[in-house]
């Protein structure tokens, strides 16, 4: 009886366990993208190469998800795998915005592919409602594909896709630079259809720059790569989407170093940018400042270093930063001055304007410091819960299975039962 209760005790045990499906562990990447569409960060592309970030690694461990509707830490990170859907596209340096009617839609337009992009879509959507891949048919004149590019979309769903590079006398990315543009090209996520936008007064062609969107429909355009490398941060381009036109800016304050393939993400109260990380060449790639702060409440715009508490992580190149929350999420990028992947995400936490604190936990829960500005904050995550399709079939088939058994056992151990206690004849008097 003993021997069989500890074997049902150590099924029972197994059945629990068997739903807690080991954890998915994506290969770090760089020169990927992230956008965030309800309560999931969605990771797309980039490169493996542990050399340089103009070299191009491809790997199939490119398409996954991060749920921050619950809390969690840098050393539980539970992340989904989405990378064997039917065409999923292997690239790095695309474009990426959550567009279409309800913004529920993933667009990946351009970027490089591994050995050749001729013949290859130049736009493919994600539905992130049935997780199936497209190729939609796009009215309009098509642009070249290019390479280290960044999208914003507004709030009409219009994806404002500006410079890049491409091969010389190819007009096709395949994983090197060539040409760098200037041309803002304009996909509308709604009408599924091309515009071309003004090139009167555009920025000098490049590429790994940082777009930030206000909330006056203006793009703020900061860095980036040119035929004479890293551009400076003094002069910084606005272009406004209202009335297509370009903005030259001579930025005061302590000015950040000339830098390429950084992040930026506006604050909280809608009247800064933060840039973080990049590098400034492939030889000398340490940045000073490799944090810093754009005041936009009044022109010039002003930069300053903001007071930044906890363990300082490692400057990333060409990572992604996404604010959910009163956090900045910082994954992966490759750290240029030891030549390797950066394996780790970070958590700033800007909620208070006076000092940032980098944590090592997330809680979607916490609320914002009050803002002293009128300003709307931005909306924060939607509660919720998100189960990956991994781990929802295998706590159905181990829970079933565990049924299964356990009934099986429980049969046996009554039976045993019945054996050894025969139930007892009453007799007359008893």
């Amino acid at each position: 009886m003993k021997l069989l209760c500890c074997i049902y005790i150590l099924l029972l045990n197994f059945q629990l366990s068997y739903v807690l499906v080991k954890a998915y562990t994506p290969i770090p990447h760089f020169t990927h993208r992230a956008t965030l569409i309800g309560n999931k960060l969605y990771i797309l592309g980039g490169d493996t190469s542990k050399t340089s970030i103009f070299s191009f690694t491809p790997t199939k461990d490119d398409f996954f998800c991060l749920d921050v509707s619950a809390a969690f830490n840098t050393t539980n990170i539970t992340w989904t795998d989405f990378s064997n859907f039917a065409g999923t596209p292997i690239q790095r340096g695309a474009a990426v915005s959550a567009g279409g009617p309800n913004k529920d839609i993933i667009f990946l337009v351009g970027g490089a592919f591994e050995n050749s992009s001729y013949g290859i879509p130049l736009v493919y959507t994600f539905d992130t409602v049935k997780n199936v891949w497209n190729t939609p048919i796009i009215k309009g004149t098509q642009p070249t594909r290019r390479d280290f590019i960044y999208s914003i979309i507004d709030v009409t769903g219009k994806m404002y896709i500006f410079g890049g590079s491409y091969n010389t006398g190819t007009g096709n990315s395949t994983g090197t630079t060539g040409n760098y543009e200037n041309r803002m090209d304009i996909l509308d996520t709604i009408e599924l259809t091309w515009s071309i936008g003004s090139q009167l007064q555009a920025p000098t062609p490049r590429d790994g720059y940082s777009a930030t969107l206000l909330p006056n429909g203006i793009i703020a355009y900061i860095g980036g790569y040119g035929v004479n490398g890293p551009t400076n941060l003094k002069e910084i381009y606005l272009y406004d989407t209202k009335n297509n036109a370009w903005e030259t800016m001579i930025t005061v304050g302590t000015i950040p170093d000339a830098r390429a393939h950084h992040s930026s993400v506006l604050g909280l109260n809608n009247d800064r940018i933060i840039i973080y990380g990049g590098f400034y060449s492939t030889t000398s790639p340490a940045v000073a400042h490799d944090f810093s702060v754009l005041d936009i409440r009044n022109k010039p715009y002003q930069w300053f270093t903001p007071n930044i508490s906890g363990t300082i992580p490692p400057t990333p190149t060409a990572h992604t930063a996404n604010v959910v929350g009163r956090y900045m999420i910082v994954t992966y990028g490759f750290i240029y001055s030891q030549k390797y992947i950066n394996p780790d995400v970070y958590f700033l936490d800007i909620g208070n304007d006076s000092e940032y604190e980098w944590v090592t936990s997330f809680d979607p829960k916490l609320s914002l410091t009050p803002s002293p500005n009128p300003s709307p904050n931005p909306s924060l995550i939607q509660n919720g819960s998100s189960i990956s399709i991994g781990t929802m079939i295998g706590a159905i088939i181990g829970t079933f299975i565990g049924g299964i058994l356990l009934t099986i056992f429980g049969l046996m151990i009554y039976r045993w039962y019945k054996r050894k206690h025969p139930r007892a004849i009453p007799t007359h008097g008893s």
